[in-house]
């Protein structure tokens, strides 16, 4: 039925009427949020040891309501933390993940071996532990988070399944480019315990923790240790965990500090060659990668670099620069349907592959930059030529096994005993030498040597 004028609009004076009273609801149901928690973190913080009123977090709508562990969301300063906080944290007033955040700032000194003296206890980790672990199941759990992320959770994730507690911060996470500097930071926190500890991220600690209790139980928790030797045991793994450990490693692959070990390693060698770069969009893993064959670079930075390397050459959703630059020439050229980045199970170097082999009918200029460099790193070291380090597997073994890595050395041990090989390396091989013919920039060797040279004649 078609409404008049005057109908129209008594009906959109009562819908303004609904939207205000909904939102004043909101700001008072807010407020009482806002009073109730600062009494009872002045409750606490002046001693008061008897439980403090029970409080619910009910921040972020699309999320389901949070109970706030210690009545303020903050591990408790009476429990097995009692005295850390103490020794450590005595002047900082409790809730909000004040307490935990430098308690967690105490455990990441002593993991690094800054600090002497009184350290955290064990009972003391675990709860800090069970804390994080509390936080990461739902996200109103995690005050300032939910706090920070409010509207950008509404812009977002206002389609979240209230069934899975989880889904907002996983939506957070898929959309961390577009959210609030505030919001993104507060996100970027999380990422940063579930990069160190697996239990903190609530999908992968659900989906491992039972692979990790069987073949890594003997492994140190922390510093991403137990997603290490999760890695390396991949083919035992159960699908869940392959995926979920997949997942965490896409979502991680764009900034160093999520790759908690390499980040450790490479320290001087970040300070000395990228002090100014400035972290994301894998600049600093770029800046890192250029400098590696400095004769001042330290080796075991160079040698985890080119592990982390290798294994962003199996499958291009591991190189965010690939994946962000070339999402369109993908869709376009490699016959692949944009949802498909997104899905987390198996390895697909094929892509990578196809970009090189339709590079020129790449559109996207940054893109063919991107696959340029790809095919510098091939060149450079067959570790990061998927296609050709897999079809010369056994070749490699048995004809080039004292060949060090890196300066084409292997690749030119193939091409010396061309009529050795398998019939699949020879033509794989031969196929990469029409690639790597087309560029000075692929071949490592004749520009290493020429450099001066380039620099003279060429410039």
């Amino acid at each position: 039925m078609e409404l008049g004028p005057q109908q129209w609009k008594r009906s959109q004076l009562c819908r303004l009427f609904c939207v205000l009273l909904l939102a004043e609801r909101a700001l008072s149901q807010d407020a009482a949020f806002q009073g109730q928690l600062q009494k009872n973190e002045e409750a606490l913080a002046q001693g008061q040891q008897a439980p403090v009123d029970p409080l619910e977090s009910k921040i972020i709508k699309e999320a389901p309501p949070a109970v706030l562990t210690s009545g303020v969301g903050d591990v408790s300063i009476f429990g097995d933390c009692r005295q850390e906080v103490q020794s450590f944290c005595v002047s900082i007033p409790p809730g909000q993940s004040r307490v935990s955040r430098c308690l967690s700032e105490q455990e990441a000194q002593e993991e690094k071996g800054n600090i002497a003296g009184k350290k955290l206890s064990e009972n003391c980790k675990r709860e800090l532990q069970n804390f994080k672990m509390e936080q990461a199941e739902n996200v109103n759990a995690n005050v300032p988070l939910a706090k920070a992320c409010k509207e950008d959770a509404t812009k977002f994730c206002k389609d979240a399944d209230l069934k899975d507690p989880g889904f907002v911060l996983a939506c957070l996470r898929d959309n961390i480019e577009a959210l609030a500097d505030t919001c993104k930071n507060e996100v970027f926190a999380t990422q940063l315990q579930g990069a160190k500890d697996y239990l903190a991220d609530a999908d992968l600690k659900n989906a491992c923790e039972a692979d990790a209790l069987q073949l890594c139980a003997d492994v140190k928790e922390g510093e991403g240790r137990v997603q290490a030797c999760l890695r390396g045991k991949r083919g035992r793994l159960s699908a869940d965990c392959k995926a979920e450990l997949f997942r965490q490693e896409v979502e991680n692959a764009d900034d160093i500090r999520l790759s908690t070990h390499l980040f450790n390693v490479c320290t001087n060698d970040r300070l000395t060659f990228c002090k100014d770069t400035p972290p994301g969009k894998a600049r600093v893993k770029d800046c890192l990668e250029e400098h590696r064959e400095d004769p001042t670079f330290n080796a075991e930075c160079k040698a985890e670099l080119e592990k982390m390397m290798e294994h962003r050459a199996t499958d291009f959703r591991l190189d965010s620069n690939l994946r962000e630059l070339c999402s369109d020439d993908i869709d376009t050229l490699c016959g692949l349907d944009r949802d498909s980045m997104d899905e987390t199970e198996g390895w697909d170097a094929r892509v990578t592959y196809c970009l090189q082999d339709f590079r020129s009918e790449i559109a996207a200029p940054k893109c063919k930059d991107q696959v340029h460099k790809v095919i510098a790193r091939a060149a450079q070291d067959i570790r990061m030529d998927e296609p050709l380090a897999d079809a010369c597997f056994e070749d490699r073994q048995k004809l080039c096994e004292d060949e060090p890595p890196g300066s084409a050395r292997v690749i030119r041990c193939l091409q010396s005993k061309r009529e050795d090989l398998s019939e699949d390396c020879r033509g794989m091989l031969f196929d990469e030498e029409v690639k790597f013919g087309e560029d000075i920039d692929f071949k490592y060797p004749m520009k290493a040597a020429c450099s001066a040279e380039m620099d003279k004649f060429c410039a």
